[in-house]
């Protein structure tokens, strides 16, 4: 029994999951088959190691099936729709987690039951949300989340016939989107130079590096500030990042660290994270190519990274050995010893 997949996926179930499948499994709503009820209050018995004995399939299949002969094709049936259940309750569990999500699924369903009231009720509480998460949330997500309400804002406009008001939701709709990219463009691009450095993994073809070719960022940048754009800060930034992993230029590293310092705030810690993970990998890889001059750089960005409290992704985490164990010896080759104190 202890290969089954059903068996194996709810030995990662925590007791409070186990007991809210069972109300799962119990629902008419989710469940119509009483069969599939029993089936998993016998096996719940047997939670968490599913170690007895006395566990085995025939068993199984007399408590469940009482006086009919063993069949082994109908209990593996059985034990595949418990395992869908299974994994649609955690689909569920996933999906209730995330407050956004289900609150935009009900405005897309409010639009097309033509419910105007209350669309517009939940579309500013959803959007409200989204603005009040903004330090939860990752600046990739927060983007992405705004396209997706500006999407939602215009399919109501559109539907209530009311299209030549949707013109700001359609700037709107592309401005999160290539913002949330250009985020997301950025963390790729370094994952994709990172692995081509560190495993010498051969690319044949790369389309996200065609793409960033065709690009020109520095006009980018050069109309977001004429503009005074409100998010021209997140433009340079990650403009930068993607012109550091594609042209390598120092002074890209540069202007990079000053507008880190200068925008710290914006932030929150896994973006910082991220951000300090790209420069100490592109600091990493000029020390390895025969740059020492790169070795102060890297000290001086492990204390930029120690102040901004970005050596972990989250506050839960523990402080990284390996973090921990780079700043010191780069404080060892500097003789930074009222450094290493204070450390």
């Amino acid at each position: 029994m202890q290969n089954i997949r059903i068996i194996s996926l709810l030995k990662s179930f925590t007791a409070s999951e186990v007991k809210d499948f069972s109300l799962f499994v119990e629902s008419p709503f989710f469940n119509g088959k009483k069969n599939l009820v029993t089936l998993f209050k016998e096996i719940r018995k047997n939670y968490p190691g599913f170690e007895n004995k006395n566990f085995t399939k025939e068993k199984l299949y007399a408590k469940v099936f009482k006086n009919k002969t063993y069949n082994e094709k109908i209990l593996s049936n059985h034990l595949s729709e418990l395992l869908g259940l299974a994994e649609e309750f955690l689909a569920y569990k996933n999906y209730k987690k995330d407050g956004f999500t289900s609150r935009r699924h009900l405005i897309n369903e409010l639009i097309n039951r033509s419910e105007n009231k209350l669309f517009e009720k939940n579309f500013k509480l959803a959007n409200d949300s989204s603005e009040h998460s903004m330090q939860k949330f990752s600046k990739q997500e927060y983007f992405y989340n705004k396209y997706l309400l500006e999407s939602e804002k215009a399919h109501f406009n559109i539907n209530n016939n009311a299209q030549a008001q949707s013109t700001e939701n359609f700037l709107k709709i592309g401005e999160y989107y290539i913002m949330s990219l250009l985020i997301e463009l950025s963390t790729t691009t370094f994952n994709l130079f990172a692995n081509k450095f560190s495993f010498n993994s051969k690319i044949d073809f790369n389309f996200t590096e065609k793409f960033l070719q065709g690009v020109n960022f520095e006009e980018i940048i050069k109309y977001s500030e004429e503009k005074k754009y409100e998010n021209t800060h997140f433009i340079k930034i990650y403009s930068y990042l993607l012109m550091l992993f594609t042209d390598g230029k120092k002074e890209y590293y540069t202007e990079l660290k000053s507008l880190i310092k200068k925008h710290n705030s914006s932030f929150n810690r896994s973006d910082l994270y991220d951000i300090y993970a790209c420069l100490r990998g592109y600091v990493t890889s000029r020390i390895l190519k025969g740059n020492p001059e790169f070795n102060r750089q890297l000290f001086e960005l492990h204390k930029d990274i120690l102040v901004s409290g970005a050596y972990s992704y989250s506050e839960s985490d523990n402080f990284p050995l390996s973090v921990f164990r780079n700043i010191i010896l780069t404080a060892f080759d500097f003789r930074e010893d009222k450094f290493i104190e204070k450390f």
